[in-house]
């Protein structure tokens, strides 16, 4: 079995095992599928928490560090939590070969194009799902929605 495919029959397993299946799907060298297209379903945008909600204190998972990134350079080392917007680039330093990540959102799909030393791997998730993550030659990303209702990911190493 070639080299390809066994990363992405390891990254298929991992989303298995992490109960992302559902709500994620992960190919190599092959782009998002294009907005628009007949017989898409719209992603709801995520509600307001609600009354019940807001009497459970609401923790935002964080990145193994705890670091929130302010802005896409500090997260080069690939351990962070930064706020994502649509169309936003991440430079990483390329030690686990993943030289950056692009984000483009539509509700709360994420779809991630990681840049690696041999092309690309595109990631499609559901941040309103708790359990969505990928990972990406060693890289853990979990888009999630915090507690503020803010789009996060949380990038870290394993």
């Amino acid at each position: 079995m070639s080299r390809r495919k066994l990363t992405l029959l390891g990254t298929a397993t991992a989303l298995v095992v992490a109960g992302g299946v559902t709500a994620a799907s992960v190919s190599l060298a092959a782009p998002a599928p294009p907005p628009g297209r007949p017989g898409d379903v719209a992603v709801p945008s995520v509600a307001p928490p609600s009354a019940a909600d807001a009497a459970a204190p609401s923790v935002s998972p964080r990145a193994a560090s705890g670091k929130e990134a302010d802005s896409p350079a500090e997260c080069r080392d690939a351990d962070c939590e930064i706020e994502i917007r649509d169309g936003m680039e991440i430079p990483l330093n390329g030690k686990r070969g993943v030289r950056q990540l692009k984000i483009k959102i539509d509700g709360t799909q994420v779809t991630i194009t990681a840049r690696t030393e041999n092309g690309r791997a595109v990631a499609v998730t559901d941040a309103s799902n708790h359990t969505s993550v990928t990972h990406i030659n060693g890289l853990k990303l979990r888009p999630h929605v915090a507690g503020d209702g803010r789009l996060m990911l949380s990038i870290s190493h394993g």
